[in-house]
């Protein structure tokens, strides 16, 4: 028989670790939408939208492709021009009824903050930043000022005690938004914490991460072709919405293309 106490304890400690891991999954959300959304600030356009969805790799041949794209956006974004990061999320759960992500639509796009390649240069002036900060206070054993951060001897650092250490302690400037992309990187289990050894390892690291490249014909026709749905060989539509009635057909409907369109 387990004592009530005891289960009590589980229950409340579990209940943390859900609602820490979705905060986490929000601010990594954030992070995406604000990286894209750049015309306007909080606000996000169609075209960045499909840019978003083609980074973050949701087009699926047959299933969903960028005029998907255009035509879920324009249904929430209503008489407004743009969408705000509420109703970012809510076309994002009905991108998930397109693709086989479906409920962990969020959490895929949220891992995608973990390959923005618009942050590192940001990140890697934040490192030397903090190493600096640390340097200034401890002196050659700057490890061990983020070592005692940690008040409770977990070995990690939540949200709040990262934001209050960086504003507090090491006087960091940088925008909320750095911190939180920063902090988002590190929380690679998205359990809303992350490791201070983890921390001190990427201070310590000044190589700037490069993220691959595709260089080939191949790949740039392949991407294209996934994202637009065209056989470029066949030249075909695999799917394609009439200007003139509005439906789209079937997945996996063939129309060919009007003659003299070339590629």
């Amino acid at each position: 028989m387990v004592p009530f106490d005891r289960l009590a304890g589980k229950v409340v400690g579990l209940s943390s670790q859900i609602c820490d891991k979705s905060s986490s999954v929000r601010r990594k959300l954030e992070v995406v939408f604000q990286t894209y959304a750049v015309q306007e600030q909080g606000r996000m356009s169609v075209f960045e939208f499909a840019v978003l969805c083609s980074k973050s790799g949701l087009y699926e041949r047959g299933r969903f492709c960028t005029g998907d794209a255009h035509q879920i956006y324009h249904r929430h974004r209503g008489c407004a021009e743009s969408l705000d990061f509420d109703g970012f999320l809510a076309v994002l759960t009905e991108v998930g009824r397109y693709s086989d992500a479906g409920t962990n639509i969020r959490l895929k796009v949220a891992s995608h903050c973990d390959s923005l390649k618009a942050d590192e240069a940001m990140l890697s002036k934040l490192r030397l930043k903090m190493r600096v900060a640390a340097c200034a206070i401890e002196g050659r054993e700057w490890e061990h000022f983020f070592r005692s951060m940690d008040a409770d001897g977990s070995g990690s650092l939540t949200w709040d005690e990262f934001y209050k250490m960086c504003r507090l302690q090491l006087h960091l400037l940088d925008h909320d938004n750095h911190l939180r992309t920063l902090f988002s990187r590190l929380d690679t289990d998205l359990c809303g914490e992350i490791a201070v050894e983890e921390l001190i390892s990427f201070v310590s690291n000044d190589e700037r991460t490069k993220l691959a490249r595709s260089s080939t014909m191949m790949a740039k026709a392949a991407k294209y072709s996934e994202a637009f749905e065209v056989d470029v060989k066949a030249k075909t539509w695999l799917r394609i919405e009439p200007p003139s009635c509005g439906q789209d057909l079937p997945p996996g409907s063939v129309a060919h293309l009007p003659e003299g369109m070339v590629f």
